[in-house]
């Protein structure tokens, strides 16, 4: 799990990022499993232009010089809705503002100490129930692909692409291997090809089209295979 740490103090960041550690350690929970990043306003800004924002939590200042952490939130919601957001502020006057983005906490840095460990446990808690995610171990840290924002994966040389609604992820592994961590609604349509038939809008013999207008191939000998998974698909869906 990734969790992303937002201020324009570093000193700030850096006690903010040892507080959660020692929460986590204290709670006994497998610290390896999660990840933090120190980032600048300016630095989170460029991450969101990029679209690679992919992180879990984020901790995140308000007033960020002239930066205004609630339109970075918002960007965030479009961009990551699964995000656990929880503002921390030093100031209280922010309050009544903070709903112009969909948010889980407000802290106020006077009060970290006791309400920060509250607002973790609810994002903890609060990612647990987020809709089936496909988990890839990248670089030591746990990187969740909500299952449902998957279109397609092809298959480009020794890795495969996850192709989802908003931006694509390269994964060192095979689409046999692949699949199975899918769950139903995925189907083997070609060689290099696995097509979410939830986004699937029209099927022929050689093709699938997706609701955003991209074409997946259907390898000739996938064809019955498809033809009767993509039927059984439209039979449930009734």
């Amino acid at each position: 799990m990734k969790i992303c740490i937002c201020d324009d103090d570093l000193n700030q960041m850096s006690y903010v990022q040892r507080f959660i550690y020692n929460f986590l350690l204290h709670q006994q929970a497998e610290n390896k499993k999660y990840s933090f990043t120190q980032l600048s306003p300016e630095k989170l800004i460029h991450i969101l232009k990029e679209n690679s924002f992919d992180y879990s939590i984020i901790i995140l200042d308000i007033r960020l010089g002239e930066i205004n952490g609630i339109e970075i939130a918002r960007k965030i919601n479009l961009q990551a809705p699964n995000c656990q957001i929880i503002f921390l502020t030093g100031f209280i006057d922010y309050a009544p503002f903070v709903y112009e983005a969909d948010h889980l906490y407000f802290v106020l840095k006077t009060q970290l100490e006791e309400m920060l460990p509250k607002a973790l446990e609810k994002a903890i808690n609060q990612l647990k129930k987020t809709p089936p995610s496909l988990v890839l171990n990248i670089s030591n840290y746990e990187l969740r692909i909500p299952i449902d924002k998957i279109l397609y994966v092809e298959k480009i040389e020794h890795h495969s692409i996850i192709v989802t609604e908003t931006k694509s992820f390269k994964a060192a592994m095979s689409l046999k291997n692949l699949k199975p961590l899918l769950g139903p609604n995925f189907v083997r349509c070609h060689g290099s090809y696995i097509v979410h038939l939830r986004h699937v809008a029209t099927f022929k013999s050689t093709e699938f089209v997706l609701k955003n207008g991209e074409i997946i191939p259907i390898g000739r000998t996938f064809q019955q295979a498809s033809k009767n998974e993509y039927l059984a698909y439209l039979t449930s869906s009734l």
